[in-house]
């Protein structure tokens, strides 16, 4: 055995590296599982719920002590790749949905001024169809940015509003 022929220093001393070597290596251990599971979810589409789990597993990440330094530098390239990669991909999702909703807004925006300038005069079965056309097409728009959702509609419905009462 080891340690006889040993003080009870010497024994303590290497009692303790024994121990650190076992949580160090338990600690590898748990950061691959870490990057294991990054890496399994990096690819979701699940914004919210992956967002929150990537999150938890970044802040399990931090609660691990050293890892062996052999390992180290590459377990955290390894986890943070997976982390940065599902937050670039849903950062791209965003940022191309809000594209959308902006390019959504000026459609409605100009099918509003299309609906105002609906002349009602001449002949009111021909304004009555291009209104219901108007009213089809805005129902086929998707989404608007969320802080505009509401002046945009209480513009349309004005807007639909003024012209069925000039059709009365």
């Amino acid at each position: 055995h080891q340690l006889e022929g040993m003080d009870e220093h010497e024994k303590k001393k290497a009692e303790f590296y024994k121990s650190l070597r076992a949580d160090i290596a338990e600690n590898t251990e748990k950061k691959k599982e870490l990057c294991l599971k990054a890496e399994a979810l990096k690819d979701s589409t699940d914004w919210k719920e992956t967002t929150e789990v990537m999150i938890q597993l970044q802040k399990d990440w931090k609660k691990i002590g050293h890892s062996s330094k052999k390992n180290s530098e590459e377990l955290w390239k390894r986890f943070i790749s997976a982390c940065d990669y599902f937050f670039n991909q849903k950062n791209n999702q965003i940022n191309s949905q809000h594209s959308v909703e902006i390019e959504n807004l000026a459609l409605k925006k100009d099918l509003i001024q299309k609906i105002n300038d609906i002349d009602t005069e001449k002949d009111t079965e021909a304004a009555l169809q291009t209104l219901r056309e108007l009213i089809a097409n805005w129902n086929n728009i998707g989404y608007v940015p969320f802080k505009e959702k509401d002046k945009i509609h209480k513009e349309y419905r004005a807007a639909i509003e003024k012209q069925f009462e000039k059709l009365n």
